[in-house]
């Protein structure tokens, strides 16, 4: 997976001007990560998804660490548009998962009724030339 860059961790002992680049690039990798993962939705590979998933949390929770590091830090408007668009994508993958999962549901719904039809015929099935064998004797 190359959607994160590994081996930044962020400390109260890097000076802010630093560390206001990680957050850019942060800011940038989440970007990254919600595209793909719409991507990747679309091509309804969900494991791919919940890696991507995961990966983006893990951004996630470097910038809120930086943040409570840092809580006089305001974003740059480049760092605000990026994550306004990233708020955008993320609710369009809402919306798809949600679809993604009324369909399963409505799938799991239809086999549930299918497997309780067959145990009600099954008796049928027990018949032997034309003879019904009680199974309850």
């Amino acid at each position: 997976m190359n959607y994160l860059k590994p081996g930044r961790l962020l400390s109260n002992k890097k000076p802010m001007t630093k560390s206001v680049f990680i957050i850019e690039e942060m800011a940038e990798t989440i970007y990254k990560i919600t595209a793909a993962m719409q991507h990747v939705l679309n091509d309804g590979d969900f494991e791919e998804f919940e890696k991507l998933l995961l990966a983006r949390h893990t951004a996630m929770k470097r910038i809120d660490t930086f943040k409570a590091d840092y809580p006089s830090y305001q974003y740059t408007t480049k760092e605000t548009n990026l994550l306004k668009d990233t708020l955008q994508l993320d609710q369009c993958i809402e919306l798809q998962l949600k679809e993604k999962m009324t369909k399963i549901q409505t799938i799991l719904n239809q086999i549930k009724k299918n497997k309780q039809y067959a145990k009600i015929y099954q008796p049928y099935l027990k018949q032997t030339d034309g003879v019904f064998i009680d199974s309850k004797k």
